[in-house]
């Protein structure tokens, strides 16, 4: 069983380690315990030959690497659930219980420093993992983290009672596991355990990554704030909570003025660098239910929920001023740039989101003919319904 249970850990450890290529930097975590799996599995089997392999090799090289994949599964769960990491410590602490296991083979006394290295430093790297999963907050928003936590908890305890058993046994032969009823107990339950914690961590890594890609699928990806058609339904969705409650909605249309100036002038780059510090600047402005997307190119929208047309213009020329303030560096030089906007709000037009992104298209076109770098509202757009909104003469 111990060399099944091996040979499954290096099969799982190559599949978690591919999906650490693959998706490198949006799953923490996942390397540590890939290499876990590897170092598990590569010392289970230097354990499970040591009838065939020289002692050295199955009980430092097997029982430290044991050790050491316990480490690194805690130092993996520590930063898959955003704990910091402290890799220098539980490392330090492993490679210190496989030096202990190598100075004791030296001078052949192993019984004691087995049970301290494999049962109760193991045990312990394992029940601070599962402790770590298993934590209520965690437990309840993480998908199989039950699972795993509870799965590696089991491996905590029968490690420490594998431990306990041998003190109570007194010394066995040196080289591995015995083949007393207590050892072929351990064994039965232990190596099931940790595949199971290994499979339940492959899952939560899974999961992680499917919400990572639909979270990255509404983004764009030069500037970080929501894409055109993630801003369509987050708005609709808005607007229509907003049209329930009562509450009022303004929509801004934001463009970067001579924005292919700035790019013939500065090179692409540079535009780049300008598309992201406008929607860097245009997100501290911002509250955290307001909505910001890149609409197309050098365009970008907001949805304002519960915010009428006097306190959306306060948005927009705090937007505008902010973006005057801060020009942009890139490759040395100061970039600076301006910005246009339009807006239209939902007791002046309506809640139909097409129709406020179409007058605050046009209110932002009527800000670029009156000179650029200032925001305009429906009233001073050439539409109807400007003409509509205008002042009536009165008097004869």
């Amino acid at each position: 069983m111990i060399l099944t249970g091996a040979f499954a850990s290096l099969a799982l450890g190559l599949a978690l380690a591919v999906l650490a290529r693959t998706f490198s930097g949006h799953v923490a975590g996942v390397g540590s315990w890939a290499l876990a799996c590897v170092l598990g599995g590569v010392g289970s089997i230097l354990i499970g030959l040591r009838t065939i392999v020289p002692d050295f090799a199955s009980f430092v090289l097997g029982v430290g690497g044991v050790l050491l994949a316990h480490a690194l599964q805690y130092d993996g769960v520590r930063r898959f659930v955003g704990l910091p990491p402290r890799e220098a410590l539980v490392l330090g602490i492993g490679l210190a219980g496989v030096a202990a296991l190598a100075v004791a083979w030296a001078v052949g006394d192993t019984f004691y420093v087995r049970i301290a290295a494999f049962t109760v430093l193991g045990g312990a790297f394992l029940a601070l993992a599962a402790w770590t999963l298993l934590a209520p907050a965690r437990a309840e928003r993480l998908p199989f983290a039950p699972l795993t936590g509870w799965a590696l908890a089991l491996c905590a305890v029968v490690a420490l009672g594998r431990g306990a058993g041998m003190l109570a046994a007194g010394p066995a032969p040196a080289g591995g596991l015995s083949s007393s009823p207590l050892a072929l107990a351990f064994v039965a339950v232990y190596v099931p355990a940790t595949i199971v914690a290994t499979v339940g961590f492959t899952l939560m890594v899974q999961d992680r990554l499917r919400a990572e890609m639909a979270r990255l699928a509404t983004l764009d990806p030069l500037t970080g704030v929501f894409n055109r058609r993630a801003f369509i339904d987050l708005a609709e969705r808005e607007l229509a909570r907003g049209e329930r409650e009562g509450a009022p909605a303004s929509v801004l249309m934001l463009d970067v003025d001579h924005f292919k100036s700035i790019n013939d002038r500065f090179g692409h780059a540079a535009g780049d660098a300008v598309l992201r510090g406008f929607a860097q600047a245009t997100r501290d402005c911002l509250r955290r239910a307001d909505i910001l997307a890149r609409y197309g190119g050098e365009e970008f929208c907001v949805l304002l929920p519960g915010t009428a047309l006097e306190e959306a213009l306060a948005v927009a020329e705090r937007i505008r001023r902010a973006v005057a303030d801060a020009p942009v560096e890139h490759g040395g030089q100061r970039v600076a740039y301006s910005i246009s906007a339009g807006l239209a709000d939902t007791p002046t037009c309506g809640r139909d989101l097409d129709r406020l992104l179409t007058f605050a298209d046009r209110a932002l076109y009527a800000a670029k003919d009156a000179g650029r770098d200032r925001v305009c509202t429906p009233r001073e757009a050439r539409s109807p319904l400007a003409e509509a909104l205008a002042p009536r003469p009165t008097g004869a």
